[in-house]
């Protein structure tokens, strides 16, 4: 074996070590499999789930393995019965951990439920107010720094979720 060839072979196996530990550590990261409820068949569908998909696994990608299984992606048929079907069927699903909401119909379905068995996030409620929808203030909520705001929060366990801004009651 000349010099040259040892240390080449060394860095090889250091190499190879590393990937494989830094393997094991990625494959150890809590695994978040996200099922997706669409309101309905749409050509709309595939562009917005795209994004919050690429969004949620850029925010969760340093302490989780994000998964978004495609048989996980169910559409219901811009019913009240179908949105309420495919949500029940997602949330009584051992191999979904999470439930997104893409659609206002499936947002408000989910946000106005009292009892969630699994975390849901509704990204599309419109108004709470005319929806509905829970909302509460908490007592003392601080901001970054240090000072006092009034944020809003669901007080619904399991449930999160964003309203367009404005006041549509007052606006209308």
């Amino acid at each position: 074996m000349t010099e040259l060839q040892w240390p080449k072979r060394t860095l090889i196996r250091v190499g190879l070590l590393v990937g494989f530990c830094t393997s094991l550590t990625l494959a150890q990261a809590p695994v978040v499999r996200i099922g997706i409820a669409l309101d309905g068949p749409s050509e709309r569908n595939v562009g917005v789930r795209s994004v919050f998909e690429r969004e949620i696994g850029i925010m969760l990608e340093e302490g989780f393995n994000v998964q978004f299984p495609p048989e996980k992606r169910l559409e219901a048929d811009w019913t009240a019965a179908g949105v309420q079907a495919v949500i029940d069927r997602l949330l009584a699903d051992p191999e979904v951990d999470l439930l997104l909401a893409l659609g206002m119909l499936t947002s408000n379905e989910l946000a106005r439920r009292s009892l969630l068995p699994k975390p849901v996030f509704a990204p599309f409620v419109v108004s709470r107010g005319l929806q509905g929808i829970p909302s509460e203030i908490p007592e003392r909520s601080l901001s970054r720094s240090g000072e006092l705001e009034r944020i809003r929060v669901s007080g619904v366990p399991n449930l999160s979720y964003v309203t367009f801004g404005g006041d549509l009651i007052r606006d209308l």
